[in-house]
């Protein structure tokens, strides 16, 4: 019976330590942003990986909101260690300072710093960036998004070539860009190649453009090209392996301009 009462005294006694060590903890926790208005924000973008696609953020007020209810619990650098969504959200402040706040749940990373942060605050402000983006808000492109090509069941990332893009800034102006790039044979030797036993493809923006030009068959033999008709971003294919190219303009994003990629696909018989 003693024996019992001692177990009994010692399991209790470890609870308490426990709960005192928690309660430390739970008393160190902070809010980074809790004097953070929707005034004191000029711009906000947000981007969400996957699909790694950014849109500009209009319901600061909402926004303001949730930041002020996350609350954080020290450092803590093990979020490299998980798997998930990350969604980020990039601040200017109308005083002129920046910060990037991402919501990986259970961590809040801002400027580069990892912290724990309340699971139901965290989840709040990635569910609402995840809304920004199904809302239809208007995508921000700082240069040419990504290009992947579809056969069948295979798919791969297609080489951005030459392009020439307005970059916007913070402060509503925008830096012009002009980049070169190797030719299509050259520049489609970085691409993994798509095997396929299918007759077409499909192409899939990560922003789709507001004008796609028709697609080219480049010869990998001669480098000579001829156009492949294309409807809704699918085209068919050529026998055996052959190096295409396609070109495209944005102009309703923020960010806009227009772009060339190159890609490899050989078609099976």
């Amino acid at each position: 019976m003693k024996k019992r009462r001692v177990i009994t005294i010692c399991a209790i006694a470890l609870f308490a330590l426990g709960a005192a060590a928690w309660a430390a903890f739970a008393g160190r926790a902070s809010r980074p942003f809790e004097r953070l208005e929707a005034e004191d924000i000029a711009l906000a973008d947000v981007t969400v990986m996957p699909p790694d696609i950014t849109a500009r953020v209009e319901d600061t007020e909402r926004l303001a909101g949730l930041l002020r209810g996350c609350a954080v619990y020290g450092e803590d650098a093990s979020y490299d260690e998980y798997a998930g969504q990350a969604v980020v959200f990039e601040l200017t402040l109308r005083d002129g300072r920046e910060a990037s706040v991402t919501a990986f749940n259970p961590f809040l990373i801002i400027d580069g710093t990892a912290y724990r942060c309340e699971s139901g605050a965290c989840n709040a402000l990635a569910t609402f960036g995840n809304s920004v983006l199904e809302s239809g808000a208007r995508r921000v492109l700082d240069s040419p998004t990504w290009l992947c090509a579809v056969s069948g069941n295979t798919s791969a990332a297609a080489a951005l070539g030459g392009y020439e893009w307005d970059r916007p800034r913070p402060d509503g102006s925008s830096e012009h860009v002009i980049a070169d790039a190797a030719g299509p044979l050259a520049a489609a030797e970085h691409c993994a190649v798509i095997d396929t036993y299918s007759d077409s493809a499909e192409l899939q923006f990560g922003v789709w453009p507001d004008r796609l030009g028709s697609v080219r068959r480049i010869d990998p033999e001669t480098g000579e090209g001829s156009a492949v008709e294309q409807t809704g971003g699918h085209f068919s294919l050529a026998p055996g392996m052959n190096v295409y190219a396609v070109s495209a303009e944005w102009t309703s994003t923020i960010g806009t301009g227009s772009a060339e990629y190159f890609f490899k696909i050989n078609r099976l018989e």
